[in-house]
């Protein structure tokens, strides 16, 4: 006999033939061999049913007891074995000795299962799961498959080193991933697995989040942040020298539009920037290296115009800098220059603390700046890098120690509409909204099923057509038309607000309840 796949519980196996038959064995305690016994099988025994299954897994809860899956050629999921968790799916809590199918009339393309329950993706791009995972609501079983986001959407997203924030319709902020310096906005430093409004914080027209700062603008054009007492001898952000870890109004006379948060860099807390309603850029946070680009090095706990005069139409904080683009399509960038973030065809030069022309003369669209390297985009779609390129986020196609210190076409023939840039990796969208990654690769950040390091634009798996990406440290998300967000990478802290903790190589959906 010979199979085409094969997969093992912790217990028993199971595996496919080249036509679809199942067979499976070991322990049986529980029907997990599906041949409508509780005997154990030393050799492989048929599963009951006469299906024709093109995918099949086996799993085990806790207590040891098996529980089989398995997709047919019609799209439809079985399951047997164990089910005192509902992971079969069927509506009870009753174990089945032979194939039963999952509820719902959902079309299915594949399935997960996890030691208490599964999800299944279904045809038009809708998650379903059941039993008593996390995935849906941690702690509830649900013995039929439930929607993982409950139907709530939304509009846009942020993401930073270990979590994610995105923005209802409505404004509503919802965050999820690492607390550590309680980032989320909910009062507390716990962790989140799956989204969480933000206690108190108004209604927001845009959001950012970085390590350990969140800042948002309110409807009415003001500012808030939020933050945790992670080393506030340094992180002045706030309109106080207190932290809090609850949405905080930031004081200014302007009316904003826009905001973005840097990370710290070393010994020096976060800075951020926004963007008023004039176009005028203001910066606050750590200076010590230039980085609120005032003409001083003096930390600011409110924000203060940046220097120059400028009207910028984006800006885009970094860990100890800023980069920014005026009405005309010019970028300017100001702080720290180590791998040759400004742009300016040196890294010897720097840091400043006012804006700097960068080289090349080129005009761009749109701007994202990492601790790094920074990205610009042309109104032709065209992808430029520069700065550290020390894993090829600078997407030329091929590492190197050497940061580049001006403009660099990214070796692709792709158009793009949207980038983001994080530590050591870059993702872009196409104007059809396919999402293409390159960079360090460590934690599947890229989405391509693998976790190596690309110095080229690789497209991410699952063909889901996004309208806006967002880069964390170690994670990616993006966010569909319909308001669905996916997330791909470092789930060790939740930052992939699925409901577990597991690395995901290709976009994910999120769990909202």
């Amino acid at each position: 006999m010979t199979f085409a796949s094969i997969t093992g519980g912790n217990a028993h196996t199971c595996a496919l033939t080249p036509s679809g038959d199942g067979y499976c064995w070991g322990l049986n305690d529980s029907g997990e061999l599906g041949d409508g016994t509780t005997t154990q099988h030393l050799v492989p025994t048929l599963v009951a049913g006469g299906h024709k299954f093109t995918q099949i897994q086996a799993a085990h809860n806790g207590n040891g007891e098996g529980t089989t899956c398995a997709l047919d050629v019609s799209g439809t999921i079985y399951c047997w074995g164990s089910n005192v968790r509902g992971q079969l799916g069927d509506g009870t809590l009753t174990n089945s000795l032979t194939p039963t199918p999952v509820g719902g009339a959902q079309t299915v393309t594949s399935f997960d299962l996890d030691n208490d329950g599964g999800c299944a993706l279904a045809a038009g791009g809708q998650v379903f799961c059941w039993g008593l995972g996390a995935f849906v609501h941690p702690g509830a079983a649900h013995v039929t498959p439930a929607p993982v986001n409950g139907g709530q959407t939304f509009s846009s997203l942020t993401a930073g080193d270990g979590g994610t924030c995105a923005l209802t319709a409505a404004g509503v902020a919802n965050c999820w991933g690492s607390n550590l310096s309680s980032a989320l906005g909910d009062g507390t430093f716990l962790p989140h697995f799956t989204p969480q409004p933000v206690a108190g914080a108004p209604a927001l027209t845009s959001i950012s989040m970085n390590t350990s700062v969140t800042c948002g603008v309110a409807s009415g054009g003001s500012l808030y942040c939020w933050r945790g007492s992670i080393n506030t001898s340094t992180a002045i952000s706030l309109p106080s020298s207190e932290p809090s870890n609850l949405p905080t109004l930031v004081s200014s006379s302007a009316t904003f539009v826009a905001v973005s948060v840097g990370g710290p860099s070393g010994n020096q807390a976060s800075n951020q920037c926004a963007l008023s309603v004039s176009g005028a850029a203001y910066c606050w946070g750590a200076n010590g290296l230039g980085q609120v680009g005032d003409g001083t090095t003096i930390t600011r706990s409110a924000p203060v115009p940046v220097a120059g005069g400028h009207m910028f139409q984006a800006v885009s904080a970094r860990s100890a800098g800023a980069c920014a683009l005026d009405t005309s399509g010019s970028a300017y960038c100001w702080g720290s220059n180590t791998s040759g973030q400004l742009g300016i065809g040196s890294v010897s030069i720097g840091p400043t603390s006012t804006p700097v022309a960068v080289s090349g003369g080129l005009t761009f669209v749109a701007v994202s700046a990492g601790p790094s390297h920074t990205c610009a985009l042309t109104a032709a779609g065209a992808a430029y890098c520069w700065g550290s390129n020390l894993d090829g986020q600078l997407g030329t196609g091929s590492p190197s120690p050497t940061p580049t210190s001006v403009p660099t076409l990214v070796a692709t023939n792709q158009s793009f509409a949207k980038i983001s840039v994080a530590s050591n990796n870059t993702c872009a969208l196409t104007s059809a909204g396919a999402a293409w990654c390159w960079g360090f690769n460590d934690a599947g950040q890229l989405g391509d099923g693998t976790v190596l390091t690309r110095a080229v634009p690789v497209l991410v798996g699952g063909g889901t057509a996004f309208v806006d990406i967002q880069t964390g440290f170690d994670h990616t998300c993006a966010l569909t038309a319909a308001g669905t967000v996916y997330c791909w990478g470092d789930d060790i802290v939740g930052a992939l607000g699925d409901g577990d903790s597991a690395f995901s190589l290709v976009p994910r959906a999120v769990a909202v309840p």
